[in-house]
């Protein structure tokens, strides 16, 4: 069997789990010329069972996630792609949802990853989490995540596994400037239960550590991975309809409402429309408030979609507008496609990530107005535009990467 051109990283490793020889022809094209390629294969003829001696051996490991929910955000995608990685390193694994599917289900399962959910009961949770038990592999090593907070399921993970569990989190703890009591509840007994913690981003360990400090050495940041685009960076030429777009929960905290004073600023720029993706209990407010403003020509909507990618490949720019956000996915999204942002978020923790100068424009001030001004000034000027575009290409690459994230959030620690 011979492939061409594997991610010395991610694939090599896959191949170790095959039971038969392996040609691997790694992307050394550029300094080997084409008389030497028949040698060059000769040499990297191995047996996956030789192989296997020099290379950490990961593939005997079957990971559980618990999580909240199965819906599409930044939580679930992250934990998504965690487990595509794993599945070419040759791991198992399974799935328990607290809650019914939310449209994600399918992706897992066509992985091989079976998936348990429903509607939350302590009943349902511990029948299914018998399950788990009895249907772990033998052989395997068992690693163990909750992700997201849940003291009862904790209890149970902590009888049925034994310590070590790890508590993963992707959400933010303070809201109208309260921490809520209950997280003291959370963190005391998962610390007492033995787990690590593993925060998605620096914004939100700081808010657990500076008031709950003894988790402090036994927290860890993990990131957020992203689905990264191989292909080599196009930039968008065609300013004609300049398309600024924004996806997530219609929801309070999420600020839609900053979109129409966008658009009220930029209506002498007939070009300039707006399309936002995505569902929530303020959309029909929202489209309704859209209609009375007289807006209709600027707005498109196209409601939840599974198909982000065709979302993304419309657009110019991303908007993000946020009270609270733990990271902001959507922007992260959007630089993988080579799209800028501006993401304004009052507390969140985006901008500790992703940094500063690399085609994502941060603001906590919710400045409309200067938003505006960026916009017009990448219309009057292409060469900034496309210049910030690459840029955040160029970083998404950079922080991006499944295999840090799996190492970080299953293997290491």
């Amino acid at each position: 069997m011979i492939i061409h051109q594997l991610n010395l990283q991610t694939d090599v490793l896959m191949l170790l789990s095959l039971h038969c020889p392996v040609v691997i022809s790694l992307n050394f094209s550029h300094f080997i010329t084409e008389s030497l390629v028949p040698y060059y294969l000769d040499f990297l003829v191995y047996s996956s069972s030789f192989m296997v001696c020099f290379t950490m051996n990961r593939v005997d490991k079957h990971v559980i996630n618990v999580i909240q929910c199965l819906n599409l955000g930044g939580m679930e995608q992250a934990t998504l792609l965690k487990y595509e990685h794993l599945v070419k390193l040759g791991c198992t694994g399974a799935i328990l949802s607290l809650n019914p599917d939310g449209g994600i289900k399918n992706r897992f399962t066509r992985l091989g990853i079976p998936v348990l959910d429903g509607k939350y009961s302590y009943l349902r949770v511990l029948r299914d989490l018998i399950k788990l038990r009895r249907d772990c592999p033998q052989s395997s090593e068992i690693i163990v995540s909750q992700v997201g907070h849940n003291i009862f399921v904790n209890l149970l993970l902590r009888l049925f596994f034994g310590s070590g569990v790890k508590l993963e989190l992707h959400y933010h703890h303070v809201e109208n400037d309260i921490f809520s009591y209950k997280w003291y509840f959370v963190y005391l007994f998962a610390f007492l239960s033995g787990n690590n913690f593993y925060f998605v981003s620096q914004f939100i360990r700081d808010e657990v550590c500076s008031r709950i400090p003894f988790i402090r050495d036994r927290s860890f940041i993990i990131g957020n991975p992203l689905r990264l685009r191989s292909l080599i960076y196009q930039p968008r030429q065609n300013f004609d309809e300049f398309v600024v777009g924004n996806a997530g929960w219609f929801i309070p905290r999420k600020r839609h409402d900053l979109l129409f004073d966008l658009a009220l600023q930029l209506s002498e720029r007939k070009n300039v429309k707006f399309l936002l993706a995505g569902d929530g209990p303020l959309l029909d407010a929202f489209k309704l408030q859209v209609i009375e403003m007289g807006l209709s020509d600027k707005f498109e909507f196209l409601g939840w979609t599974n198909d982000m990618e065709c979302f993304y490949k419309r657009l110019h720019l991303l908007a993000f507008y946020s009270d609270y956000d733990a990271l902001g996915r959507t922007p992260l999204e959007a630089a993988t496609y080579g799209i800028p942002s501006i993401c304004s978020v009052r507390n969140g923790g985006l901008k500790t990530q992703f940094g500063d100068n690399h085609g994502i424009y941060f603001d906590d001030s919710h400045n409309v107005k200067l938003h505006s001004q960026l916009i017009q000034f990448y219309l009057d000027n292409p060469d900034e535009y496309y210049s910030d575009s690459k840029r955040s290409y160029v970083r998404a690459q950079h922080i991006g990467d499944v295999s840090a994230y799996v190492n970080s959030s299953t293997f290491d620690r």
